[in-house]
């Protein structure tokens, strides 16, 4: 593609500038002063932070497996629109490039543990099966006398089902049709300019990426928020359970919200608190290690270690001294493992699991792709056909938006840069008024370089 003209390039620079203004100036009186006592000029900062998002964090990942002589492929579902999914997989290609260029760097403990490149859902932790389960030879799809061709594939449930080296039929469930049709999609389909995956790496949901400020139609700068572009995996386009995972990333920025979805539950809100004792910068939600078990014919899927609570989910954060580390030891081409696991979320997660719609799936998911996991590992077969999706059906996000205040979180429509342009010009007077009461350096270079651009 070609480089966007160099006018489009300063303001997106701008609008990045602004934002970070409104997030750790005004509206983050923690973050602020953090950033005062590390004496970073915000350019540094914001390089430190680059690949990580500010606040929430990424997740998609180069999931392709080449399905390859005798491992089959699942036929009949996919994601998004051909077009789209082709966009998707384009996205993540480059995000991944950018990001993962060194040998190793794809694995999950690497990705695992550094501030920057894929945050938001990633998943790809050990999965352990019994020895006496067998070896899988067999995976496969069932949705008896069910239709997944409906506008609510989450609420279509069927099975999945394993036959393994010692002649047993293993079953799981039950699993909703998209969740079943995405985790084929993950791992036994494959997508056009993204890498294969292989055994150890890291697989990104979703992660988000280029926040800017994005303010309402009439401008009013009390409902304006940080608006980001959503890469997700084109596994999950175009399914509910891509447009859960997307939301579930983002909730913790929207934490009056995500309150609100806990019930209020105390749990939640010490977890919230301790995000900011740490002056947390940036976060990744990810799977634990798994055991698989089973009995009667029926597989049940656990955290290999209880010690940590029931629930698979877990969620590393990181702090600002996270990020410097981390810049100062990549100069000398050092990867410090950073980040830390908050105590409070393993309280945090049974309620989150439980009573949040959107990580009660995301859980769920990380089972389902767990066993799949397990049978592509294992060289296990897809046999059968996966089940047909409706032709029309809601478009994940393609950008969310998050409240300043913090207390809402929506779904942003695709804007040109020209109407980003427009809007930006439109609300300049708003946002150099509100600057200096806090910022006059930024006030002043704004004025100067923008007011006779948004003139002509």
């Amino acid at each position: 593609l070609p480089p966007p003209p160099e006018i489009q390039i300063r303001i997106d620079q701008l609008l990045a500038e602004v934002n970070q203004h409104f997030e750790s100036a005004s509206l983050d009186p923690i973050l602020r002063e953090a950033i005062k006592r590390k004496s970073q000029p915000r350019e540094a900062l914001a390089a430190v932070l680059r690949g990580s998002d500010t606040g929430s964090v990424d997740g998609s990942g180069r999931f392709n497996p080449d399905p390859g002589p005798g491992l089959g492929g699942g036929v009949g579902g996919s994601g998004g629109s051909p077009a789209r999914t082709a966009a998707a997989a384009e996205r993540n290609a480059r995000f991944d490039a950018q990001h993962y260029s060194e040998p190793g760097s794809r694995s999950f403990s690497r990705v695992l543990s550094r501030v920057g490149g894929r945050g938001g859902v990633v998943i790809g932790a050990p999965v352990f099966a019994d020895a006496e389960m067998g070896l899988p030879q067999s995976i496969s799809i069932e949705m008896v006398g069910q239709n997944c061709a409906t506008t609510h594939p989450e609420a279509v449930f069927g099975s999945i089902l394993i036959t393994t080296s010692n002649g047993k039929m293993l079953r799981y469930g039950p699993i909703s049709c998209d969740q079943a049709i995405a985790a084929n999609n993950l791992f036994y389909n494959s997508y056009t300019s993204m890498e294969p995956w292989r055994s150890g790496d890291a697989i990104g949901l979703m992660t988000i990426d280029n926040p800017t400020p994005f303010i309402p139609a009439d401008h009013d700068l009390n409902r304006s928020g940080r608006r980001f572009d959503v890469i997700l995996h084109p596994a999950l386009l175009d399914l509910p359970i891509g447009q859960s995972i997307a939301l579930s990333d983002m909730k913790p920025s929207a934490r009056r919200s995500l309150l609100a979805d806990a019930e209020g539950d105390k749990s939640v809100a010490a977890w919230l608190a301790a995000l900011d004792d740490r002056e947390i910068v940036t976060w990744r939600w990810h799977d634990k290690p798994i055991q698989l078990h089973s009995a009667a014919g029926r597989i049940t899927v656990e955290p290999a270690s209880h010690d940590q609570g029931d629930a698979v989910l877990a969620f590393r954060a990181f702090s600002i001294e996270d990020a410097v580390k981390e810049e100062e030891a990549s100069k000398d081409g050092r990867h410090p493992d950073v980040g830390i696991d908050i105590p409070e979320f393993a309280n945090a997660a049974s309620v989150l699991t439980k009573r949040v719609a959107e990580y009660r799936r995301l859980e769920s998911f990380m089972r389902v792709s767990a066993i799949f996991r397990w049978a592509r590992s294992g060289g296990a077969e897809f046999v059968g056909r996966v089940p047909v999706l409706a032709t029309e059906r809601p478009a994940t996000p393609d950008n969310l938006v998050v409240g300043w205040n913090g207390n809402w979180i929506a779904v942003a429509p695709q804007m040109s840069f020209e109407r980003r342009t427009k809007d930006f010009c439109t609300t300049l007077p708003k946002l150099t008024g509100e600057l200096a009461k806090t910022d006059t350096d930024l006030r002043n270079s704004l004025l100067e370089e923008f007011v006779d651009y948004c003139r002509k």
